[in-house]
């Protein structure tokens, strides 16, 4: 993977600020990695936020874009864990108390034209049927 190969000077990072994707987005297209972030309940939402706040240019995120992460801490519900034979402090010897869920979206040689169109085209909810595909394919052992 490419962003193994990197050095740290290389690597851009942007916090949830219009402006930083401006700056960003040229060294993207370069080759460079760059990260930003911004707060959403998942990538189709995130997606469009973060276009609205760089001025819906979508064709230059649509371009720019190689990989989403969307982040978030859910309550352990023990019901629907796998049961474990360790009792005692949770996250240590038992299961913790939180979970961090991640969802990511990878935009790769198979659905790159896809992804980005519909980027393109602002209809950032569709993102579900990439992002749901992509899902099975790492479930069933395979990459996206």
């Amino acid at each position: 993977m490419a962003l193994l190969d990197i050095s740290f000077s290389d690597l851009f990072i942007g916090a949830d600020l219009a402006s930083s994707f401006y700056k960003t987005t040229p060294d993207s297209r370069t080759g460079h990695p760059v990260i930003s972030t911004t707060r959403a309940d998942d990538i189709p939402t995130g997606s469009a936020r973060f276009a609205r706040k760089n001025g819906g240019q979508n064709d230059a995120l649509a371009d720019a874009l190689s990989a989403v992460f969307h982040l978030s801490l859910q309550h352990f519900d023990p019901k629907n864990a796998i049961p474990s034979r360790k009792q005692g402090t949770p996250g240590v010897e038992a299961p913790p108390a939180r979970l961090l869920k991640v969802s990511p979206l990878f935009v790769s040689e198979t659905n790159e034209t896809s992804i980005r169109s519909i980027i393109r085209a602002g209809n950032f909810q569709q993102l579900w049927s990439q992002i749901e595909r992509q899902r099975n394919l790492f479930l069933s052992g395979s990459l996206p």
